[in-house]
C-alpha cells in the first residue's frame, strides 16, 4: 500500500485560492497532482479554467524584449507560452525563432565528456528532451540516470541565497537532486511564488527580469551611481544593487550600493506594479 501523505486540505485549498498553481502546491509538498486535485476537490474547489490567460499585460511585452523568452514569462504570469506568444502577435512584436540550431558533434563531444543532459539543455536555452533527441540521433546511447552524493556544501550554498538551478551547475546534477537532497537534510525550500505561476510583485518581476538580463549579456553590473562603490559585501556578494524607482519598467535600473539603496528608500518609495 501506498505511503499517505500528511497534506491539509484546507492548507492546499487555501493555497490554490491564493493564486498558485496544482503543479506549484504539488511541487512544494513533493507529491503528485492528481493528489492535490483530489485535496481541491475535498474542499469544494471550483478549478481555474487551464492555460487561461487572467489579463493582457503590456509587462509581457517589455520582458520578452529584454530577452526573457515566453517560457519564463508564462511561468511568471501563471499562464501557457501560448497564451504569452499569442499576447505578444497581438501587440505586433516580431518574435523570435522558437527553434535553435544547434552544433551536435559539439553536443556529442560534450556529452562523452561526462557533461549530463539537464546541463547541456540549461546551457543551449532548450529543453532536456531536445538534447537526447540530438543525441540519439547521432546515435549516442544515453547514460542512466545516477544518484548525485550529498555534499554539505549545497545547503550552505542554497541558504547564502544561490538558487537550485546554480547549485545544480555547480555540482553537475538534476534540479531534482538538489531539492531531494536539500528537503532530506531539513532545509526549507523558499519557492518563490513568480516561478509556480501564482500570483507576484512587483519586486519579483523586476529582480527576475535583471537576473535574467545579466545571465544572458543584456545588462552588465556597474558600479554605485551615488557613490562610486564597487566591492563586495562581508558575506562575499557583490556589495551594489540593481534598483528600481519604477516596479511597471523592470530594465530601468540604477545601480545603487547597500547603504545608498537603503538611503533612497527612506526618502523615497518605488512606483508599484499597476494593474491592468
Amino acid at each position: 500500500m501506498g505511503k499517505t501523505l500528511d497534506i491539509s486540505s484546507k492548507a492546499v485549498a487555501k493555497k490554490y485560492r491564493s493564486g498558485m498553481t496544482v503543479k506549484g502546491i504539488a511541487i512544494e509538498y513533493g507529491t503528485t497532482i492528481p493528489t492535490i486535485t483530489r485535496r481541491l476537490k475535498t474542499e469544494q474547489v471550483k478549478m481555474r479554467p487551464k492555460g487561461k490567460l487572467k489579463r493582457k499585460d503590456p509587462r509581457m511585452v517589455e520582458l520578452y524584449e529584454g530577452g526573457i523568452n515566453g517560457i519564463e514569462i508564462a511561468k511568471l504570469f501563471g499562464c501557457t507560452p501560448a497564451c504569452v506568444y499569442q499576447y505578444l502577435w497581438e501587440m505586433g512584436v516580431s518574435v523570435r525563432s522558437l527553434t535553435v540550431d544547434l552544433d551536435d558533434k559539439e553536443i556529442c563531444h560534450k556529452y562523452s565528456q561526462g557533461i549530463g543532459l539537464d546541463r547541456l539543455a540549461t546551457e543551449y536555452g532548450v529543453k532536456y528532451l531536445t538534447i537526447r533527441s540530438h543525441l540519439v540521433k547521432c546515435g549516442v546511447s544515453i547514460r542512466p540516470p545516477t544518484t548525485s552524493t550529498y555534499d554539505p556544501e549545497m545547503c550552505v550554498l542554497y541558504k547564502s541565497g544561490e538558487t537550485v538551478e546554480v547549485i545544480a551547475k555547480l555540482f553537475n546534477v538534476t534540479t531534482h537532486n538538489i531539492i531531494k537532497h536539500l528537503r532530506k537534510h531539513g532545509v526549507k525550500l523558499k519557492y518563490p511564488v513568480k516561478v509556480l505561476g501564482g500570483p507576484f510583485t512587483g519586486g519579483d518581476v523586476a529582480r527576475y527580469a535583471v537576473r535574467v538580463a545579466i545571465e544572458k549579456g543584456k545588462l552588465i553590473p556597474q558600479p554605485c551611481e551615488e557613490c562610486g562603490y564597487d566591492g563586495l559585501n562581508k558575506n562575499g556578494a557583490r556589495g551594489v544593487h540593481a534598483h528600481h524607482p519604477d516596479y511597471n519598467h523592470p530594465l530601468q535600473i540604477i545601480w545603487l550600493c547597500s547603504r545608498c539603496h537603503k538611503a533612497w528608500h527612506r526618502k523615497y518609495s518605488a512606483i508599484p506594479l499597476t494593474t491592468h
